[in-house]
């Protein structure tokens, strides 16, 4: 009977020396579980250079090739001859993470069962596991696993049926010597930290994210997300300098994380707002109580510049689960936080999922404008219209906004008038 086949790509670098075969793990018992701490390595990395090997195998339940197949023995030879000349681990996996086909190098014996044994632990916190399940949903991912004094630089792809289904990942690793290491965590950190508060930015917070959500389904633990932006900080700026503004974002970041668990992600997410990632979670009144606790923190004032400075903050809080996007729960805490402002400075509000959640929005914002018109808390200016042709005033506008507890007293940009005219204050 003819065989079916099936194509998937590896990679290598150019390295030297000899091979040998794959030890497979035996199959871990238990379950495992999410640790709690971040692991040593968790991010993407850039890639060395590779060169790529396409290997043709029979499909899974296909006849074998005939022994004088030379496709077969091509890819068979291939294969080998790799292992035999690069420090190279090779693997294939099913889709519950168990090592079933495998060749590395002699000079890495005992990572091949390091390796196995780690993935079917089912550790989300590790990087290895991260990465396998982001592949079998079809994603190419780098990594880098450590482990002691060695460390791994692989790539995971899946590894796909004839009928184009995900049957599962195929990988591949090389080993990084102690200066290649030292320097690529150097390089690392440098790119995905904040120089100012030394706290993780933008792109690493994201990344432990996507790993958390990637991992929640095993966890079976709350993951929430909480962004904390900071009241009057451009105020700050103004009065005081960008110097002291940068003194305070500093020491924002030492109170934050004296409050947070060891396992808890704290980012600066941007110019004046913070991120944290909590995850292992029982319950959204304990997420509640973390983002009331960080607030709490809020009330002490900062000296700055021999000045005593008081600052808050207002906090949006939003869930994840298992499977959802990184960038749909922080869009949910963006709405949260967007909702904590529109009610007014030092507060935070969480993010409640359904189909009145605009609805609400908006019933906040209608809320609010009659508070402020109640308090008499607009300012308006009249501006004169000018015709063209003559220059004689036709007519006035009204500009109308609401006192903004970040911007203070100033007045928002106004239409540019036909020509310049002076305004008449209320």
């Amino acid at each position: 009977m003819k065989a079916e086949w099936q194509e998937h790509t590896l990679f290598a670098d150019a390295a030297a020396a000899r091979g040998g075969e794959f030890t497979s793990p035996q199959r871990a018992g238990g379950s495992g579980g999410c640790a709690a701490s971040t692991p040593q390595l968790n991010e993407e990395v850039p890639a060395p250079r590779f060169a790529r090997l396409v290997v043709r195998e029979p499909a899974p339940g296909a006849s074998g090739p005939p022994a004088t197949d030379p496709v077969a023995r091509a890819g068979e030879a291939g294969m080998r001859m790799l292992a035999e000349q690069v420090p190279v681990l090779l693997w294939a996996t099913d889709r519950s993470l168990r090592v079933t086909w495998g060749l590395r190098h002699p000079s890495l014996v005992g990572l091949d069962a390091r390796l196995g044994q780690l993935l079917q632990s089912g550790d989300a916190g590790a990087s290895a596991v991260a990465a396998h399940r982001r592949a079998l949903k079809g994603e190419a991912v780098e990594f880098d696993q450590a482990w002691e004094d060695r460390t791994l630089h692989a790539r995971v792809e899946p590894l796909r049926s004839p009928g184009g289904d995900v049957a599962g990942t195929v990988g591949l690793a090389l080993e990084l010597d102690n200066e290649t290491r030292q320097r690529r965590e150097e390089m690392l950190r440098a790119g995905r930290h904040d120089p100012l508060t030394e706290l993780p930015n933008r792109t690493l917070f994201l990344e432990r994210l996507r790993q958390a959500t990637a991992g929640a389904d095993w966890c079976r633990e709350g993951l929430f997300v909480l962004l904390l932006d900071l009241d009057g900080f451009r105020g700050v700026n103004a009065r005081l300098g960008f110097e002291a503004g940068d003194r305070l974002l500093a020491a924002v970041a030492v109170r934050l994380g004296r409050r947070l668990r060891p396992g808890d992600t704290l980012a600066r997410y941007g110019p004046d707002e913070f991120a944290v990632l909590l995850s292992g979670l029982r319950s959204g009144d304990e997420a509640l109580l973390v983002a009331r606790r960080l607030l709490g923190e809020m009330a002490a004032p900062f000296e700055l510049q021999g000045a005593m400075v008081t600052a808050s903050a207002s906090a949006g809080l939003a869930a994840g689960a298992a499977g959802h996007r990184p960038e749909a729960i922080i869009r949910d805490a963006e709405r949260a936080l967007e909702r904590a402002k529109i009610l007014g400075r030092s507060r935070f509000q969480m993010f409640h999922p359904g189909p009145d959640a605009q609805e609400t929005l908006l019933s906040d914002i209608e809320t609010a404008l009659r508070h402020a018109l109640e308090m008499e808390d607009f300012h308006r200016r009249y501006r004169p219209t000018v015709r063209r042709k003559d220059g004689k005033v036709a007519g006035f506008e009204i500009l109308l906004w609401r006192r903004s507890a970040e911007q203070g007293e100033a007045s928002p940009e106004p239409r540019p008038s036909p020509r310049p005219a002076s305004e008449i204050a209320s």
